[in-house]
């Protein structure tokens, strides 16, 4: 009986080298079998590229019967972001003693400041938890964090791109606020007569739903008050 394995590649990760093997059972019922394995240890480290984290993991497969079938999708219960990943034994067929270490690159996303676990798990079961902490960042020097960037829509690597008011003036009795942002958050235009906490709250007096152009003006009557203050907000 022939059986061919091939390649299986998961994300940016070769699970196991392409196989092939031949053999007759003398009982001539043998059958292959794929039973739940946990591996007894991974390797687990992180990186982080203009905000974006990473989690990088890597798994030994100790002989050709083992076989990693899926590494698992992210999920978020912040600050712990665990993965269920599945490992398989192949029972009924001859192993060779041939060790595969396997890597694979989790995309956490952008992350705000703060300490975080990163629980790995196999059939439901832990096999390591990592903790790591995300430290503050501005990768352009914009003085805009990369959390705050990816927010707002921006590039964290480039320094042209931030959520900057523009300019403001009064002209033709119209008060015109001139922004720029990015294209893919919520803006919200507020308002305020003061900038005293107690006698004054913000007003949103519009929202500019994406996709929003780079740069934007709003335009409306001054109000009663002599002095106004504008400021812009966002959310994703």
């Amino acid at each position: 009986m022939r059986v061919r394995f091939r390649s299986l590649k998961v994300g940016n990760a070769m699970a196991l080298a392409a196989a092939s093997l031949l053999w007759s059972p003398a009982a001539g019922n043998a059958q292959l079998q794929l039973v739940p394995w946990v591996p007894p240890a991974v390797s687990i480290s992180n990186h982080i590229v203009a905000g974006m984290v990473w989690a990088d993991v890597s798994l030994g497969l100790p002989d050709t019967c083992k076989h990693l079938g899926s590494w698992g999708t992210p999920v978020q219960t912040l600050p712990t972001i665990t993965v269920n990943s599945m490992c398989w034994n192949m029972t009924g067929i001859p192993c060779g003693n041939m060790a595969t270490l396997t890597n694979h690159s989790y995309q956490l996303g952008y992350l705000a400041p703060g300490n975080y676990q990163f629980v790995f798990q196999t059939w439901g079961q832990t096999v390591r938890t990592y903790a790591f902490t995300v430290p503050a960042s501005d990768s352009d020097g914009d003085g805009m964090p990369d959390y705050e960037e990816w927010i707002a829509g921006t590039d964290p690597q480039n320094c042209n791109s931030a959520l900057r008011i523009l300019g403001y003036k009064v002209e033709g009795g119209q008060a015109r606020v001139t922004w720029q942002g990015g294209t893919s958050a919520r803006q919200y235009v507020e308002r305020r007569a003061n900038l005293n906490g107690t006698n004054s709250a913000w007003l949103c007096i519009c929202t500019n739903y994406p996709p929003t152009p780079v740069t934007n003006t709003w335009v409306e009557p001054p109000g009663a008050n002599a002095a106004q203050f504008y400021r812009i907000r966002v959310e994703k």
